[in-house]
């Protein structure tokens, strides 16, 4: 009898243990999506802005990792727009989560 219990106890934190990790999975999944369609500031290049300058102004609104300095948040930015080279009138997108 108590072998019985113990299968089924086991089969079924089985269960909730792959239900939970299913669960987890289609979470961050969705979290990704609504990062690149929600997420991002949008700003208008005006004359002499740099990437830098553009980063500097929306540091603090940024959700970035621990050890994220302007350096890399400028990097990341440039890169997430393919490139550094700005023109006037171009869109830069800064995502609000960086990872």
């Amino acid at each position: 009898m108590k072998y019985k219990i113990r299968r089924i106890v086991c089969l079924l934190l089985l269960i909730v243990f792959s239900l939970g990790v299913t669960t987890v999975n289609n979470e961050s999944k969705f979290t990704i999506k609504s990062n690149n369609l929600t997420e991002d500031i949008s700003v208008v290049v005006q004359n002499g802005d740099t990437i830098w300058d553009i980063v500097e102004s929306y540091y603090n609104d940024i959700n970035k990792p621990f050890y994220a300095d302007k350096r890399y948040v400028v990097n990341y930015v440039s890169d997430y727009n393919n490139g550094s080279d700005l023109k006037i009138g171009q869109t830069i997108l800064i995502p609000k989560d960086i990872k």
